[in-house]
């Protein structure tokens, strides 16, 4: 709660970058300026919090004093990468958790492709960055490099719930209509997004050529629509099919997930990179599935019904819960609980009946 006037803050700060010498001198706002310590930020008055972490990021972007003997300089390197090993760069994302763009190089679900260098996705940056340009902060470590964080996206993308999307024409192939995806914006407004003819598609990470109405039309899951381009309608297509997993059984030594109605997930059976578990939107362990627990399982199906373990796969384990009375169901539509209402998965039909009380 302590109160400290801007031009106090940014003295501080010169003293961190090593210009202590002339914070009262007639160099002070010549080297202020050159730093770019005041940008973005009063020149006067007293610093708000929001001031104190513009002036942090400008100090730590900014060079320190460096002498050679006989005069004072500023060091090329900034004092984020003295310290932390950090640099920021600026660039046009090629491709991000195992989907790249065509012509550029494929890469694995934990990398990310910037101007065509791959790097580790520390900063776990999504697909909406596909196709944009970013800031992006840049950790060096001894054997690899890592994304740690991204800013300034100029995003051209749009994330839309399987429950919102209203209508899709222009994807099979006798349909001669223009593709279109019309979506719930709010309870009383619909959009119309248009794509591409030749839109690139990726069906749970997979580059799908043929593709249908239907596909973009998931059950459960997104469709996001990113036009990377600019022009009005979008150029990529990413659609995540999700199916809900029923936990009857666990082989921890084996790192095998059994369910009655569905194939067994064999995670050892996945190369290194190319699955992840998810749970409160943190990576979590193996361990931490249970039996009787709900997954919420992306994945690729082979033609005999079993998960191809070549492709990526996300499983996420869902943990919100209710406790009360089911009081109505509408199949495949939703249910109500506690004069409620919420999405029903017709999957689970086993474990949802009227008037029957629990844990949901």
């Amino acid at each position: 709660d302590d109160i400290i006037s801007i031009k106090d803050a940014t003295t501080i700060a010169l003293r961190v970058l090593g210009f202590g010498d002339y914070v009262q001198s007639d160099m002070r706002e010549k080297i202020i300026s050159l730093l770019k310590l005041s940008d973005s930020i009063p020149t006067s008055g007293n610093l708000k919090c929001s001031d104190a972490g513009v002036l942090i990021m400008n100090m730590l972007e900014a060079g320190y004093a460096v002498y050679d003997g006989q005069e004072l300089g500023v060091s090329d390197e900034t004092l984020m990468y003295k310290i932390h090993g950090v640099y920021r760069a600026r660039g046009l994302i090629n491709g991000v958790k195992g989907i790249s763009l065509s012509g550029y190089p494929e890469i694995d679900n934990d990398e990310i492709c910037i101007d065509n260098k791959i790097y580790i996705n520390e900063a776990d940056a999504g697909y909406e960055y596909l196709g944009n340009a970013t800031n992006v902060y840049i950790k060096e470590y001894e054997d690899y490099n890592a994304v740690i964080w991204l800013s300034g996206i100029e995003s051209n993308s749009i994330k839309i719930t399987s429950s919102d999307i209203k209508d899709v024409s222009g994807f099979d192939r006798d349909d001669t209509a223009s593709p279109i995806v019309a979506y719930n914006v709010n309870d009383s407004k619909i959009k119309t997004e248009y794509v591409d003819a030749n839109a690139m598609v990726y069906i749970n990470g997979v580059n799908t050529v043929s593709v249908s109405n239907s596909d973009l039309k998931p059950e459960s899951g997104t469709v996001m629509l990113i036009d990377s381009d600019d022009n009005g309608s979008s150029d990529i297509v990413i659609i995540e099919k999700y199916d809900y997993y029923m936990v009857e059984n666990v082989d921890y030594l084996s790192q095998i997930i059994y369910s009655e109605d569905k194939p067994e997930i064999k995670i050892n059976s996945f190369s290194e990179g190319e699955i992840s578990i998810i749970y409160d939107k943190k990576t979590a362990a193996f361990e931490e599935i249970k039996s009787g627990i709900v997954l919420a399982v992306m994945c690729t199906y082979k033609t005999d019904g079993k998960i191809d373990t070549s492709k990526r796969a996300v499983i996420e384990i869902l943990n919100k819960s209710i406790s009360g009375q089911v009081d109505s169901i509408r199949r495949g539509n939703g249910i109500s609980i506690n004069n409620t209402e919420y999405r029903y998965i017709v999957s689970l039909d086993e474990v949802h009946k009227v008037g029957i009380t629990g844990e949901f």
